[in-house]
């Protein structure tokens, strides 16, 4: 079968400085990889190319049959079907926990507050956490935080699938 993402040659350069050096790599569909390496070598800025945070200046990167370049239908597409959990995790302070893994089922996919907030539900469960759904980020450990962000790339379904 097709792989559901490829790298080929994929290099990023910030000024003279380059980060990624002719990154290959496949994932089919179903596999789970692990990114691993020192600190400053280039696994974040890796998979934020994926995700097209960063452009990268050589190389392909074709995600679910859909090639990353610099066209913004392109990257809707790939960033509707993709989730990241960032490092700093990026919860907005100002929402509950609840409202942080529902707005971008809600947003995006145009789905019902009511069937957001079941998924929402379902994947705090999943991840352990199910009683922090009414508090903020701030009032929640680091780990915690870690697992709405979890949850909240889970919710948006990156197989499109309910």
């Amino acid at each position: 079968s097709e792989p559901i993402i490829i790298a080929r040659g994929v290099e990023k350069w910030y000024g003279q400085f380059q980060a990624l050096k002719g990154v290959d790599m496949e994932v089919q569909k179903g596999e789970v990889i692990v990114i691993f390496g020192p600190s400053g070598s280039g696994k974040s800025t890796f998979i934020r190319c994926l995700n097209h945070l960063e452009d990268h200046q050589k190389g392909q990167i074709i995600i679910d049959g859909i090639e990353l370049i610099n066209s913004m239908r392109n990257i809707e597409k790939i960033r509707m079907e993709t989730g990241m959990v960032f490092q700093s995790f990026n919860l907005f302070p100002h929402l509950t926990v609840l409202q942080n893994i529902t707005l971008a089922p809600i947003q995006v996919r145009k789905w019902s507050t009511e069937k957001a907030q079941n998924k929402a539900r379902e994947l705090l469960t999943r991840v352990g956490i199910p009683e922090q759904c009414d508090k903020y980020p701030g009032q929640l450990s680091g780990g915690q935080q870690q697992r709405v962000a979890i949850a909240r790339a889970l919710a948006k379904l990156p197989t499109g699938r309910p």
